[in-house]
């Protein structure tokens, strides 16, 4: 039988873009309707589907009842799942895909599109204007003003991050505290919803709609507010009463509202708010850019796929009945432990902290330990940062805590030239990528060479960094070990030197494209990976002491290349920008030497501006990002929709932990992590008091 698909969500339907052509490639019967579909208008179409994609249609008990049988799948383009009855889904076997982390940025701007166009009186001046009648209201400033963020999510996070530009005073509430997000950018945090509501001149609502958020803002909230209070909501139409707010706005307690959602969507024509000043309702357009419908859409699309192939969604909203086997019953790999960001941060810091670095750059090995983390780099997370750092840095004088980077001279304004001093690396590669794009602004492109390095581990999580904020990236050292065996050779004289370039690929595809490879088969952090959980190595991996290949992870010495003298050429390179730089041997490197000589790493870092490369003459008229897409669709095109991109495991990775609220461990992990804990004077984190989670 032909799997028969619901699609709902019309933003999905009328944005063209990749995800279209994956849904279409996949051969299924897909019936279209215009959501949001009311309960009713879902029970008439109910019976006949294997699967739903929807956006907020109602999924009651009633709906899933009748969907029974044959209904097996839902997939939610978006993140609110209020309108599904989870828990009925769940008793019934039936899995819930989600989307988060893909529309913050969007919503953010959304909620300061209406929150500046209330304050300034924009749409009024505007429809005047448009009369013919030169009407110049005056409005007022957001800058000094308090805004109060009712949810600290990943959307309300994006907003407190846009206050700061506008010289906002902030606050927020949420049952859930970032600590560390509120200590980095300055949030006071309310004890309770009701300190928040009455002490704000601008309330931003962000928070998920349940029982404690329903009717939060009615006739005993609003009188308790500041007078001529500007309230935003992008979130749920429900967490306002609709009819106190229009009261409010008509006596002036309420200086203005704005909102994107609306408790009944569509509403009805004579929708209390349509006749109430100081108003604007937009469509339930949040979270429609083209960016960001695009990365809904292959997310929504991808987990339906995984489905019905019988694999693990990119996220999961419901956990099924036998799901959530027993820790000692469950498979490698699929069952996490989750940590809160501000505690795992909070451990690593201690850590470095205790051998000496400054605070700055235990913030720094911190942020980076947390990036590779979220992407699900396991193999260079803090456990080998810090694991690096005893064999071969601060123990042994490798790294130098608290070292200054010297800027060296050089006569050519596009390039800088560094003496790190041995510096931590983490430190080092975040100034250094940071100061590239800089360069890049002013002259196109930039580099920076640095020399007397210690290793700043997985060169990806720069380059991704930089291709967020819109840049083509490129970083490359030398490894701190020569631990690789050179093409049809005998003797290890090579490390494992990565490359790592990162391309803005977002527009076309929702996340970058990143190119991350070390030159070895594996590294050696994956064969102190696979040998904490026992696990084997590939074949062509490794070699043992007397250079014969091993698949034993417990036996494994030295490394051989990927694809034979592909690998073996590419690590070349590493080591010649480094003898250009200053590097000294490979087979010296973090070795003791003698006097004269040198046994540090190297750094190059390269940031190009897209504009600089822009020749402009694109076919068919097109932009260069919509020329980007073209290929990249072209390439994905023509039987290969399920080939895998570069950067899209670690876009999965980042987005499974957004629905984990928090970075995922193995358990093997978090014992590692207790030794660490020991070793500063911490105390261990509790396996059975953290939650679990399985990707």
């Amino acid at each position: 039988m032909t799997t028969r698909i619901l699609l709902t969500t019309t933003s999905y339907q009328d944005t063209p873009g990749t995800h279209l052509d994956l849904l279409e490639s996949k051969g299924w019967e897909v019936v279209r309707e215009r959501g949001p579909l009311s309960e009713e208008q879902m029970l008439a179409l109910a019976g006949e589907f294997d699967g739903f994609l929807c956006g907020d249609d109602a999924i009651t008990r009633a709906v899933i009842d009748k969907s029974l049988p044959r209904l097996k799948w839902i997939s939610k383009y978006g993140i609110g799942i209020d309108k599904i009855d989870k828990a009925y889904a769940t008793s019934k076997g039936i899995p819930i895909g989600f989307c988060p982390g893909v529309n913050h940025t969007t919503v953010a701007e959304h909620t300061f599109g209406l929150m500046i166009a209330l304050t300034r009186k924009i749409v009024e001046v505007a429809n005047h204007t448009c009369q013919g009648d030169w009407k110049r209201l005056t409005g007022n400033e957001i800058m000094g003003k308090r805004l109060g963020v009712v949810g600290m999510g990943r959307i309300g996070k994006a907003v407190i991050e846009r206050a700061i530009a506008f010289g906002m005073e902030r606050c927020a509430f949420d049952v859930c505290w970032d600590q560390e997000f509120a200590s980095k950018h300055a949030v006071t945090r309310c004890e309770t919803i009701e300190e928040l509501l009455s002490s704000c001149d601008i309330i931003s609502l962000n928070c998920v709609l349940d029982e404690s958020t329903v009717n939060l803002v009615n006739k005993q909230t609003i009188s308790s507010m500041r007078d001529g209070v500007i309230i935003i909501n992008c979130a749920r139409g429900e967490i306002v009463n609709s009819q106190d707010i229009a009261e409010a706005l008509h006596s002036g307690k309420i200086g203005g509202y704005g909102a994107d959602v609306l408790e009944v969507e569509p509403p009805p024509s004579n929708h209390v708010l349509f006749s109430t000043p100081n108003t604007i309702i937009t469509s339930h357009i949040g979270s429609r850019t083209y960016e960001s419908v695009q990365r809904q859409a292959m997310m929504a699309t991808q987990n339906l796929i995984n489905f019905v192939d019988n694999k693990r969604p990119l996220a999961q909203a419901n956990v099924l009945p036998g799901q959530e086997q027993a820790r000692t019953t469950a498979k490698d790999g699929e069952l996490f432990f989750v940590v809160r960001r501000q505690v795992h941060n909070e451990l690593v810091e201690s850590a470095y902290l205790h051998r000496g670095y400054s605070v700055a750059e235990a913030n720094a090995a911190s942020r980076f330990c947390e990036m590779a983390a979220e992407y699900g780099i396991r193999t260079h997370n803090a456990i080998k940062a810090l694991h690096l750092d005893h064999l071969f840095g601060s123990s042994v004088g490798g790294c130098v805590p608290g070292a200054e980077i010297e800027r060296l001279p050089c006569r050519f304004e596009g390039s800088e030239i560094w003496n790190a001093k041995l510096k931590l690396g983490q430190s080092v590669a975040f100034d250094a990528m940071q100061r590239c794009m800089e360069l890049a602004d002013r002259y196109g492109i930039g580099q920076v060479s640095v020399d007397n390095t210690f290793h700043y581990l997985w060169g990806g999580g720069y380059v991704i960094e930089a291709a967020m904020k819109g840049y083509i990236a490129y970083t490359n050292c030398t490894a701190a070990l020569a631990e690789v065996v050179p093409y049809l050779g005998k003797y290890p004289t090579l490390g494992t030197n990565p490359h790592s370039w990162a391309f803005p690929t977002q527009h076309a595809i929702g996340f970058p494209i990143v190119i991350d490879w070390a030159t070895s088969t594996v590294s050696m952090g994956r064969v102190q990976q696979l040998k904490r959980e026992g696990k084997p190595l590939p074949p062509g991996a490794a070699v043992d002491a007397h250079g014969n290949p091993t698949t034993d992870a417990a036996q494994a010495v030295s490394l051989l290349p990927f694809g034979a003298h592909k690998g073996y050429g590419l690590s070349l390179i590493n080591e010649l920008i480094a003898a250009l730089i200053g590097g000294s041997l490979p087979t010296l490197r973090s070795r003791q030497v003698e006097p004269g000589e040198k046994s540090s790493t190297n750094f190059y870092f390269q940031v190009i501006h897209p504009e600089a490369m822009n020749a402009g003459l694109f076919a068919d008229g097109r932009s260069q990002a919509d020329n980007v897409k073209a290929v990249i669709q072209d390439i994905l095109g023509h039987g290969n929709e399920n080939c895998l991109l570069p950067g899209q495991i670690e876009a999965n990775a980042a987005n499974q932990t957004a629905a984990a609220n928090g970075l995922l461990f193995t358990e093997a992990e978090i014992r590692s992590f207790g030794e660490i804990a020991h070793e500063c004077g911490r105390p261990a984190w509790d396996l059975d008091a953290l939650r679990t989670f399985r990707c």
